[in-house]
């Protein structure tokens, strides 16, 4: 995802100013660039279907973007200055996903965009996974608003690396909100466990909380530092398949998880190149973009860590695909050996 296509965009919209344009206009010079620049072919009927029904008598949504026939992402567009949070449109386009099945939706006027997990197990409002307005983008914050984007390309949505960033995201959030309402509520739990801490009086935490005027903000970009960065190296994917065995360094060593993969992959590494392998967590080869890392000597940076044999700690909260990624393009790589120098073999 270029950020130029997003910034030749909101020229566009800068040079409508306050004009009008209907739907249609909206969606041809406004929405299909950035659909495009994700790298879904609008023009390819089999991957962006247009007034797609789920079934004979649903009703259309403007955009299903489709990976190997089945839709994967709805996107309903309204008119360009449509009162996005306008609860009917909401509702509308959740309901749409809903019955159809479809994880993940947009709703748009072609400047501001709002994502959706629609089968999440949570309030209407905490369904909204994400949301940017091309006119507010600056040099300053693009960077952040195209790597979220990047998520939504055909390469990384084929991956399902999206899951792992709303697993994040809806995490932190629960954390952030719970935390702030004790602190608003100044929970007695909350008193007694600062109390402990400090040995300081009930009326002296509550009077310094107070001038403290603890807050704790939304974050408009979620977490999706667990999320690697690099485009997928086999085509297909591992998503939904079951490993067999490998074959690394001429041995043949069995495995029944990705999880057994990675950790075996990853102690025969420390085995072969122990100082080379202690010196990861300092270079760049086992940290991602987005500032998080797989491989580390604090076991609270990582989601969930597995302690290996030499006391570091390894991230294994990944999906198939990223743990390939990660013994090929961070672990050999980063030890000194080829990508080709590992086959992965899994149950037929």
């Amino acid at each position: 995802m270029e950020k130029e296509i997003l910034f030749k965009i909101k020229k566009k919209l800068e040079r409508l100013g306050d004009k009008s344009i209907g739907e249609t206009q909206t969606k041809e010079s406004l929405i299909n660039p950035l659909i495009s620049a994700l790298g879904w072919d609008v023009t390819d009927f089999d991957e962006v279907k247009l007034e797609y029904k789920h079934i004979r008598k649903a009703t259309p949504v403007d955009y299903a973007l489709l990976i190997e026939m089945t839709p994967k992402l709805y996107i309903e567009a309204k008119q360009l200055g449509a009162n996005l949070d306008d609860y009917k449109w909401i509702a509308q386009i959740l309901t749409y996903s809903t019955m159809a099945g479809v994880k993940w939706s947009i709703l748009t006027d072609g400047n501001h965009y709002k994502l959706y997990n629609t089968t999440a197990e949570a309030k209407l409002e905490e369904k909204l996974f994400y949301e940017w307005r091309i006119k507010d983008l600056t040099e300053t914050n693009i960077d952040k608003v195209v790597n979220f984007l990047n998520l939504l390309t055909k390469e990384k949505f084929e991956d399902d690396e999206i899951e792992l960033a709303w697993q994040n995201h809806f995490e932190v959030t629960k954390v952030r909100k719970t935390l702030k309402k004790l602190i608003e509520d100044k929970d007695e739990s909350l008193l007694n466990l600062i109390r402990k801490k400090t040995k300081l009086t009930r009326a002296t935490i509550v009077n310094s909380l107070n001038k403290l005027k603890v807050k704790i903000d939304g974050t408009h970009v979620p977490d999706v530092s667990m999320v690697s960065p690099e485009p997928k190296t086999v085509k297909k994917g591992f998503t939904g398949k079951i490993p067999e065995k490998a074959v690394f360094l001429n041995d043949t060593f069995e495995v029944k998880t990705w999880k057994d993969l990675l950790v075996t992959v990853a102690e025969i590494l420390i085995k072969q190149k122990p100082d080379v392998f202690n010196n990861l967590p300092d270079s760049q080869t086992m940290r991602t973009v987005f500032g998080g890392t797989f491989l580390t000597r604090d076991k609270n940076l990582l989601r969930i860590p597995h302690q290996l044999s030499n006391g570091l700690f390894l991230e294994i909260n990944l999906d198939a695909n990223t743990i390939v990624r990660v013994i090929k393009k961070r672990l050999l790589l980063g030890t000194g050996y080829k990508e080709t120098d590992i086959k992965i073999f899994v149950k037929q």
